[in-house]
Formats: structure tokens, C-alpha cells, sequence
């Protein structure tokens, strides 16, 4: 009985070395950051997101400017340049728009650890001003499922070899008095 215990441990092991490093193939984030423009009074709010495939290192999002001498939202798409480990990614764009704002924007992500840091400008006339900000981006859960659909399998792993094992213990025999 006790090598069947093992054996029920082992396989609970494996499944949840199994469970545990499911991720998904996309990282995203969204921020928001107030800036201050040269040749203006006023703050621009920028509202930035991005997704980011990392099985094909293609990045997608949209900067989204409001306030101040800036009214425009812009989508982005291209792919980053990533290390030959793929821990780091590094996206860059530079682009003029059909309403004459220039805009350049930097993003780099930490691919170990989820990390990121976003640094942009926008221009328009004698207007002009910076934006960024840092964070953790979120990896989605694969086909679209929540991350508690992918751990929760994992605890009932462990649960159930806590239970199991619970049941294997050998159990004290009651220990019966001698007479003479």
C-alpha cells in the first residue's frame, strides 16, 4: 500500500509541474499618464495599450491622446526585436499622421519576469510632449480562458494528494494490557 501512495504522489507531482506553467501566448498592459506640452497651459492625457504575441513577437496597440493641444488616437503594429534567449523584446516606432502629429514610441519588455517600460513623444506645430510608463504586463490565459481555469486543477492536484496520503498513513494500533 505505501509504494501505491508514492506512486499516486509521484503522478500528482507530475501533473502539476504540468499545470503550473501553462501561460498564454500574449502579454498585454494598458497605462495612463498626464503630460505637461511646451508652447501650451494646458495636460494631455494619453491612454496607451499593448498586446504582445510572443510566439511571433508581433506587438499591437493604440495611443489614445486627450486634452491639451492633442485630440487623436493612434493604433500601432509591428514587430518587436527580441534577444536570442527571448527574455527581452524591444519595440520602436516613428510616424507622422494624416493630422501632422509626429509621434515615436518605445516600448521594452522584460519577458522573464513581465516587466515593462513604455517611452513616447508627440509633436504638432510648436506643441509638443513626452509620455511613458512602467508595469507589469499580464499574460492572458491560452484559448481565451481565465487564469483560475489553468491553477485551479493544480490545487485540486495538491488537495488530492494531501487527501490520499491522509488515508495511507499508518494508522496506531490500540495496544492491549497484559494481564497475569
Amino acid at each position: 500500500m505505501r509504494s501505491c501512495g508514492k506512486g499516486l504522489i509521484s503522478v500528482a507531482a507530475l501533473l502539476l509541474a504540468a499545470v503550473l506553467p501553462a501561460s498564454a501566448g500574449s502579454i498585454s498592459s494598458k497605462y495612463i499618464d498626464t503630460f505637461s506640452v511646451t508652447g501650451s497651459k494646458k495636460q494631455t492625457t494619453v491612454t496607451a495599450s499593448f498586446a504582445f504575441d510572443t510566439s511571433t513577437d508581433k506587438i499591437n496597440g493604440t495611443l489614445a491622446f486627450a486634452g491639451g493641444a492633442f485630440n487623436v488616437s493612434d493604433p500601432f503594429s509591428g514587430t518587436a526585436t527580441c534577444n536570442k534567449k527571448n527574455t527581452a523584446c524591444v519595440y520602436t516606432f516613428t510616424m507622422k499622421d494624416s493630422n501632422g502629429d509626429k509621434l515615436t514610441y518605445a516600448i521594452s519588455l522584460n519577458l522573464v519576469n513581465g516587466e515593462y517600460g513604455a517611452l513616447g513623444g508627440i509633436a504638432k506645430g510648436g506643441n509638443a510632449g513626452a509620455f511613458g510608463g512602467k508595469g507589469y504586463a499580464y499574460a492572458s490565459a491560452p484559448e481565451g480562458g481565465s487564469k483560475f481555469s489553468y491553477v485551479a486543477p493544480a490545487g485540486l492536484v495538491i488537495f488530492g494528494g494531501i487527501f490520499l496520503t491522509g488515508l495511507m498513513r499508518p494508522r496506531m494500533r490500540s495496544q492491549e494490557r497484559v494481564s497475569n
